[in-house]
């Protein structure tokens, strides 16, 4: 076992699954990245959801109860989701049981007489669900997506010896310190990008999303269009950027939702220093921060620059974090970025 549980155990999922009977309705909801998506195949191999939705954080809220009531769901199974709203999770207890698998920083331990909380640090959820599920059943036909989820997540320190045994049988290594090359780091680009391009329906690309690493091939028809604007931005990237203290702010334009995913190659080329983008999406700019090295905090970065702002969302690492703040908030963000305080945001 890699897991260190912060709250919850292998005995309390092989309990709740237990529990569930054929008459059971389930929800399943995950975080709408390639750690989300791995997390949903590799339960998916011992539940059948009625539901199956991918989500982010400001998609937890009153709209998906009245989804679940309205399919009477009576066990709801959350991955790789931060739920920050105690109330959230007490209006679901109402009607359901609930299962969370989350690898987030978190404020309470959920665990009650209705709600199942699992929680490491270390490893992404993808990995926490393997682990678990692979307590019930061999779901070896994965290991290549948990890896990948890993690495995408940046979150193989602790599982490095499983990531290499993964790699190996492809003929490949795994090098912690360079491993942005090769065929296992082509296929996670093109599973990256393909759920991007899939950004309106998520639930095709799940199904589109195979099981077989051969068979990853037929997503490049999708993952070469978003490969396209991603390379136009960075071009722009480096024209237009603009200098903030520790780093570079920069703000994205695209039909698609790249930031997140553009953020994280930048700051994977340039560790040291503090990458903000950021991107308007309808009503709202999505925020996208990171710093690779770990040593600024983007979670009390984003939290310091958006202080009084109506947050839509926000949440996430040290090294990665994220938001959405409203167009009236937004020449005031831009303005904060140039106040910095490095002190104030040092990792500890």
């Amino acid at each position: 076992m890699m897991n260190n549980y912060r709250c919850g155990n292998e005995e309390l999922f092989i309990e709740f699954m237990n529990k569930i009977k054929p008459k059971d309705t389930i929800a399943l909801v995950s975080h709408k990245d390639l750690d989300g998506f791995t997390c949903a195949k590799v339960l998916n191999k011992i539940v059948q959801p009625a539901l199956i939705k991918f989500v982010h954080y400001q998609e937890i809220n009153k709209e998906i109860i009245e989804d679940f009531k309205k399919l009477k769901i009576d066990k709801v199974i959350f991955t790789d989701i931060a739920i920050e709203s105690p109330d959230f999770i007490e209006e679901i207890e109402k009607f359901s049981e609930v299962l969370m698998i989350d690898h987030h920083e978190f404020k309470k331990d959920y665990n009650s007489d209705k709600t199942v909380f699992i929680n490491a640090k270390g490893n992404c959820a993808a990995f926490v669900a393997y682990e678990l599920v692979s307590k019930l059943k061999n779901i070896k036909e994965l290991e290549w997506m948990v890896a990948l989820a890993s690495i995408s997540d940046v979150c193989f320190i602790k599982n490095k010896e499983f990531i290499q045994r993964v790699y190996s049988q492809y003929s490949e290594n795994f090098n912690e310190k360079d491993y942005k090359k090769g065929r296992m780091w082509d296929i996670l680009i093109t599973l990256s990008l393909s759920i991007i391009y899939f950004q309106k329906n998520l639930l095709e690309f799940y199904n589109k999303m195979p099981e077989d690493i051969n068979e990853i091939k037929k997503l490049e028809q999708y993952s070469s269009i978003v490969q396209k604007e991603i390379d136009e931005n960075l071009r722009k990237y480096m024209e237009e950027r603009e200098k903030i203290p520790g780093g570079w702010f920069f703000e994205v334009k695209s039909a698609f939702n790249i930031e997140s995913f553009l953020a994280t190659k930048i700051s994977l080329e340039n560790p040291d220093e503090i990458i903000i983008l950021s991107h308007k999406k309808e009503s709202l700019y999505k925020i996208s921060a990171r710093n690779n090295r770990k040593e600024m905090n983007m979670i009390t970065l984003l939290k310091n620059v958006t202080e009084g702002f109506g947050l839509k969302d926000s949440g996430g690492h040290i090294p990665a974090a994220g938001a959405s703040i409203s167009p009236e908030d937004y020449e005031e963000f831009k303005k904060r970025l140039q106040k910095i305080n490095l002190a104030e945001i040092k990792a500890s």
